[in-house]
């Protein structure tokens, strides 16, 4: 007998472990002796260790232990995650493009004006498929519903992917293009999420810790904030070639043209013309006791000096 896990009701999606596990509106996640299947609100397998769980077995109540559920069977890629990533390569003629980076340092941005590219097809929600755990099913099912034509590219970007990157490199057999985006560190710690004001959304010890991960792959592009907001036609131009497209002159207002046009990362949701604006912003007086804290940490001035901040 089975019991449900867990079962996401709010949109557009819920934490059911801080980094670990994603769910969207009305998924579950049921249980059965240690292994765990997921499926989305269209009852489509998302996930699954072990045996497949029927989702309409009577269920059983009983406390969970999400921290003993997650150590046994979220560390775990899906059972055919294998057989998904070649599922995924005929979807499409050409590389995927997978995005990662520090929260606060311009994925979802990078995301944005590079779906205005007309060979570009940006997945404009987090699916997470690619972290913590492999479970392709989420881009598989997104893309179908979305009708994607296979003479486009996709692009799909989690900031945590980033921690993956040489994972999802070797998963995919090397026919991936990997973007990791970096940000100087002070601007991403004195950054406050829009849906959460007067909070400060990345500690220096993440930014930390995911630039450093992303810096361990050596077969990614990696590509600056400030070069993106001020040197915008030279940067898009690196990455054209890096993904072997053409540059466009649309991609400068990709605001117009973009298909990922909403986002929570973003003031109001929406996307403006590109500007330089939050550049060395950590430099204002109000930031002073947090800049302080971030120049103590011996790590994080170093990669400061690494990066050529």
């Amino acid at each position: 007998m089975s019991s449900i896990l867990y079962k996401s009701t709010l949109k557009p999606r819920q934490v059911i472990e801080p980094y670990k596990y994603f769910a969207e509106g009305n998924e579950y996640l049921y249980e059965q002796d240690g292994k765990i299947t997921h499926f989305d609100e269209r009852i489509r397998l998302i996930y699954y260790t072990g045996n497949i769980i029927n989702p309409y077995q009577k269920e059983a109540t009983k406390e969970v232990d999400f921290e003993e559920i997650f150590e046994k069977t979220l560390t775990r890629d899906c059972e055919d995650a294998q057989k998904d990533i070649k599922t995924l390569e005929r979807l499409s003629d050409h590389l995927p493009i997978i995005i990662g980076g520090c929260g606060r340092s311009g994925t979802t941005l990078l995301l944005s004006i590079l779906a205005s590219h007309s060979k570009i097809f940006g997945i404009d929600t987090e699916l997470y498929s690619f972290y913590p755990v492999f479970r392709p099913k989420k881009i598989i099912n997104f893309l179908s519903d979305n009708k994607f034509p296979s003479n486009k590219i996709w692009c799909e970007k989690t900031p945590k992917n980033i921690i993956n990157f040489n994972k999802i490199y070797n998963k995919l057999n090397k026919n991936v293009h990997l973007i990791h985006i970096v940000r100087d560190g002070r601007d991403v710690v004195t950054s406050e999420h829009p849906y959460h004001p007067n909070q400060y959304w990345i500690s220096k010890e993440r930014w930390a810790s995911d630039v450093t991960a992303g810096l361990e792959c050596e077969n990614c592009l990696l590509i600056k904030y400030e070069d993106l907001v001020t040197k915008t036609e030279e940067t898009l131009k690196t990455i054209c070639d890096y993904c072997s497209l053409e540059f466009e002159l649309k991609m400068l207002d990709f605001q117009k043209f973009s298909n990922v046009k909403e986002n929570v990362a973003w003031k109001d949701g929406k996307p403006v013309k590109i500007h330089p604006n939050r550049v060395q912003k950590w430099k204002k007086e109000q930031y002073t006791d947090i800049i302080n804290s971030f120049n103590e940490d011996a790590e994080c001035v170093n990669l400061l000096k690494k990066l050529k901040y």
